[in-house]
């Protein structure tokens, strides 16, 4: 016989269907719930660029997330309001996307500027990303670049174009200083030695382009940076000086 547990709390009730997760499945807008709650995205793409924004523009919040007990679609990005595919979603499940500049847990969502700027930063792309900047901002365009100074599919020529449409001032000494400074660092990995570097600014993928330009580093065959042999040299030596007078 089982025994019965009378400290326990109560299981809370199921909830009913969620009407809103109903009608998107009704309008193949989703494939169905689980799929829903798991990827946080209706299907709908806006334009043709490989952005992950332009691709997943719609976010899904699921009601257990709300205070209000009620589900919601939100844009991922405030310029997407006015998009004549939003007045077919609405039309269809009876909700209207809208901007929402806070999470549940009043965390900006600024993900999907990062995402427009990284994923069309490359050497096919990247005009894409400058004719659709208002998507983006300068600080992810840096956060861009320096990922693909560090991981390569972005040419130097590019790089340094897109550097001049954010008006990055280059640096007069070729970051001559930054590069033997203590902010360029080698990392050790199972793969071998890369550059270890970043900043909050430009700084770091001006470095990058200096570093490749002036045979400082070089790329590997998947594209990594690394240090050219006679800089990682350089750069170990002066590691062990200071070890040596710590």
């Amino acid at each position: 016989m089982q025994q019965l547990d009378l400290f326990a709390e109560p299981k809370p009730a199921p909830l009913p269907p969620d009407p809103l997760i109903a009608r998107l499945v009704d309008a193949g807008l989703a494939h169905n719930e689980y799929l829903l709650g798991l990827n946080r995205a209706i299907q709908v793409s806006f334009g043709e660029l490989p952005s992950r924004l332009f691709n997943f523009p719609i976010e899904f919040v699921e009601r257990r997330r709300q205070t209000d007990g009620q589900s919601k679609l939100w844009l991922r990005h405030p310029d997407f309001e006015g998009f004549p595919e939003l007045d077919a979603i609405e039309d269809a499940t009876g909700t209207r996307p809208v901007w929402q500049p806070l999470d549940e847990f009043g965390r900006n969502r600024d993900i999907g500027p990062f995402w427009h700027a990284i994923d069309l930063l490359t050497d096919e792309h990247f005009h894409g990303m400058l004719e659709t900047r208002n998507f983006t901002d300068k600080s992810a365009v840096l956060n861009g670049l320096r990922f693909h100074m560090d991981y390569g599919g972005l040419s130097i020529k590019n790089a340094r174009c897109v550097l001049a449409e954010f008006e990055c001032a280059e640096p007069q000494d070729r970051s001559a200083a930054f590069l033997r400074s203590e902010s360029v660092r080698v990392t050790e990995a199972q793969q071998g030695k890369f550059v270890g570097m970043w900043s909050r600014n430009e700084q770091s993928v001006w470095a990058a382009i200096h570093g490749l330009e002036d045979g400082l580093f070089k790329r590997d065959r998947n594209g990594f940076l690394r240090f050219s042999p006679a800089f990682l040299a350089e750069k170990e030596e002066s590691l062990s000086k200071m070890r040596a007078a710590a």
